[in-house]
């Protein structure tokens, strides 16, 4: 299993901005692999689970903001028990 996270700030002011550069990437890879499964309200975050190259992968967006994305990064860790 592998935990993919992908740092933004949440809100309208913040789409357009470098600040979700990672929210970006996250939604260019999945469209780059035809991955268009629907991302859930889960872990402080928007959530995403599919399977890519035969493995479990989880894609995450913390909603927490950049300062705070690991707290939503620990619970999707504790929760699957990855590490």
């Amino acid at each position: 299993m592998k935990l993919i996270v992908g740092l933004g700030n949440p809100g309208n002011e913040y789409i357009n901005t470098r600040h979700n550069i990672g929210f970006k990437f996250l939604d260019f890879y999945l469209a780059y692999h035809n991955i268009s499964d629907k991302w859930s309200n889960k872990f402080d975050g928007l959530y995403l689970q599919t399977n890519l190259f035969d493995e479990k992968v989880i894609f995450l967006k913390p909603h927490t903001f950049m300062n705070l994305s690991g707290n939503s990064v620990r619970k999707v860790i504790d929760y699957y028990k990855i590490l």
